[in-house]
């Protein structure tokens, strides 16, 4: 790809070869580390948000947990549909998938209603693609879920950045901090926007949990190579599995809940999403109550699209 190659021009240090596998290393380390903390976790209720394509549901269901996979509508959909044909017929109960937008509270206590007990909610490659405001509004919204339900919130955004320049710096000798820099160039060139002052991606530790702590959290942490004993895929090179694990020991991650704090803010009531659209003399009129997101906004398209076999436009 071709932010990797910020890391190989600026540092000269990587190959083809080293890049593709860091890559592979720091994802599968995040992959095994999902397992851990659904496993020892004490909710019987995991919540992936976002679930992706990944087939967490197995791994959740063979240890006869509850599984709740979040994501937008369309990709909820589609794993769903791909996930239940690999499920064993006495699993199937315990898994469902839900279409939410993870900004609009409604969206993810609709699709946690029948929840009773704990849960973990954990998440992996999401909070990156939020400004500050949405970042914001999600994780008070899982703070508020939380608050109701008891159990905790592992993500592996806090520390992504860092988990795979370490694995980078292993494998090639290079610093840790070099990498990091050149890595998040690249990142901004590729989604074409400045992400310097977006906690989760150039903010210090420091910053990230006064973030969090900002948002009603409370911190628990840990250290990553505390949790990750194996790296499947380098079993056949013990001694490179050993070096990895050793220097994520330099990793600090957090397990975050809502107990004995108050709510940062108290939950405000969002109005029901409504829309009228109305034509008259070739002039379309919208006017629009509630929230616009990924989950109304199917709903205005569609009446547009009502709308629009009357609309000639004037050339």
């Amino acid at each position: 790809m071709r932010f990797y190659r910020d890391i190989e021009e600026k540092l000269n240090i990587a190959t083809d070869s080293q890049i593709t596998r860091s890559r592979v290393i720091s994802l599968e380390a995040r992959y095994y580390m999902w397992n851990v903390i659904a496993k020892e976790t004490d909710c019987e209720i995991i919540v992936d948000l976002p679930c992706g394509y990944l087939p967490n549901c197995l791994k959740t269901a063979r240890l006869k947990k509850k599984y709740y996979g979040l994501d937008l509508p369309i990709v909820a959909d589609e794993i769903s549909s791909i996930a239940f044909k690999h499920i064993a017929n006495s699993e199937k109960h315990l898994v469902q998938y839900h279409g939410v937008d993870a900004t609009n509270y409604a969206s993810m206590r609709t699709a946690l209603k029948d929840v009773q007990g704990k849960i973990c909610i954990i998440t992996d490659g999401l909070l990156g693609y939020f400004n500050r405001y949405d970042l914001k509004a999600v994780c008070k919204n899982i703070h508020h879920l939380l608050r109701e339900f008891g159990g905790c919130w592992y993500t592996s955004d806090s520390q992504f950045t860092e988990l795979m320049a370490i694995t980078y710096a292993v494998l090639t000798g290079g610093n840790k901090n070099d990498i990091l820099e050149a890595n998040n160039a690249g990142v901004n060139r590729l989604a074409n926007t400045d992400n310097s002052d977006h906690v989760f991606i150039a903010g210090t530790l420091e910053e990230r949990r006064h973030f969090l702590e900002e948002c009603g959290f409370s911190i628990k942490s840990f250290r990553y190579s505390d949790k990750l004993n194996s790296i499947p895929s380098l079993r056949d090179n013990p001694a490179l599995m050993e070096r990895i694990i050793s220097a994520y020991q330099e990793i600090e991650e957090w397990i975050l809940t809502a107990e004995g704090t108050k709510s940062a803010e108290k939950q405000e009531l969002e109005l029901p999403f409504s829309q009228d659209l109305s034509l008259k003399d070739n002039v379309l009129s919208i006017r629009i109550c509630g929230r616009l997101d990924t989950i109304t906004a199917p709903k205005l398209l569609q009446k547009y699209e009502e709308k629009r076999a009357n609309i000639h436009l004037q050339k």
